[in-house]
């Protein structure tokens, strides 16, 4: 179709709900938008009309962008796997985030800690930078996004904002380190 995205289009509200012949259908944050134009895409032969927002019109930076939906995600549970609003893990709510911003990640955090340049301190950290935690083996397990005022915004149990300093994540309500810091990058 002419004016038609080549790109694929996807949503950025949590949930959206839209009308079709045969009642209403949920769409989560991510979700692909076939043949998007106009406020309106396609499932099979129907032409539907999509009221939120979309990745269709870019608003600002990257990172402005990741950062405008970001609080959507507080109390979402943690599932492992997870990439949606029902339950997302340390990788998957990375990788929803910085799709908003026009960024594909790969799927685990070890994978997204091959990327990006390195920062050299918490103190040269800003927000959007991916914050990477190890094992006691070395190995990344965990990354969460890092906000400004050494913040991190982070899954493990629930997505929430935790302290992030030199040893690592610090849970204020369990008041205790839970994560050991191993690195910082600049993905965007």
């Amino acid at each position: 179709r002419d004016g038609v995205d080549q790109k694929p289009v996807r949503s950025i509200e949590q949930f959206m709900h839209v009308s079709t012949a045969a009642g209403a259908m949920v769409m989560p944050f991510g979700a692909v938008l076939p043949a998007y134009s106009g406020g309106q895409f396609d499932i099979g032969a129907e032409r539907l009309a999509f009221p939120g927002r979309t990745t269709a019109q870019p608003n600002g930076t990257p990172v402005m962008r990741m950062l405008a939906v970001k609080d959507q995600w507080l109390n979402t549970p943690y599932l492992w796997g997870g990439r949606s609003p029902f339950g997302v893990d340390c990788s998957g709510l990375t990788q929803m985030l910085f799709l908003v911003g026009g960024i594909a990640l790969p799927r685990d955090a070890w994978q997204q800690a091959e990327l990006g340049r390195p920062v050299e301190s918490i103190e040269m950290s800003t927000n959007g930078d991916l914050a990477f935690f190890n094992n006691e083996q070395g190995r990344v397990i965990n990354v969460g996004i890092v906000l400004e005022k050494r913040r991190l915004h982070p899954a493990s149990g629930r997505v929430r904002i935790d302290t992030l300093d030199a040893e690592g994540i610090f849970n204020a309500e369990e008041k205790r380190h839970t994560h050991k810091l191993c690195l910082l990058k600049r993905a965007m």
